[in-house]
């Protein structure tokens, strides 16, 4: 039985919280800022295009912040290494679009209720999670459930890729038999 938490486990615990405070502070810093905007001025910008979906500046910016609130340093230059790391993600999604791949959302609910069950039991109850995050449980849930979505729908197609079908593995053996001797049974059985 497990009494208690490591204090690395803790902190890992309280990054993850403040990340998502974090985040959350920055999406409304940034909806705060969209309303100043004077006409003639760029709101937003096309980066890349993957698949059906846009990267824009705001997004890379708004992952920026968020490594830079968690403490995340970036080898290189981040305007490049931030927008390819969206590209990857992008195109994993596409892919699973492709290939079919989807997540219940039960799956996703249960994933989102152990993320806020575990936040609830670092700072002790829901009242003083709200209270920290400035957001009611709810508004949380919602906000949390297209970003957990797709990182189930991402992890799927990971372990889509990693599967191989009975046909690959069939194919894989016949092209050994060429290289191979043929070895008798009879020799094999004495």
């Amino acid at each position: 039985m497990i009494v208690g938490i490591s204090a690395s486990a803790t902190r890992a615990s309280r990054s993850a919280l403040a990340h998502e405070a974090d985040s959350a502070n920055i999406k409304q810093q940034a909806a705060a800022d969209s309303q100043k905007i004077n006409e003639g001025s760029v709101v937003d910008e096309v980066i890349w295009v993957v698949g059906d979906e846009a990267i824009l500046k705001s997004d890379v910016e708004v992952t920026r912040l968020q490594a830079e609130a968690e403490g995340i340093k970036y080898t290189g230059d981040p305007d490049c290494s931030i927008p390819e790391q969206i590209a990857v993600q992008k195109l994993f999604l596409h892919q699973a679009a492709i290939d079919s791949i989807e997540v219940s959302e039960s799956e996703v609910m249960n994933g989102i209720d152990e993320q806020i069950n575990s936040w609830v039991s670092m700072i002790g109850s829901r009242e003083k999670l709200e209270e920290y995050r400035k957001q009611s449980i709810t508004q949380m849930r919602q906000q949390m459930h297209d970003d957990f979505k797709n990182q189930q729908l991402i992890q799927k197609m990971k372990q889509e890729l990693v599967r191989i079908s009975r046909c690959l593995q069939l194919r894989y053996v016949n092209t050994l038999r060429i290289y191979l001797p043929t070895v008798s049974l009879l020799f094999l059985q004495r």
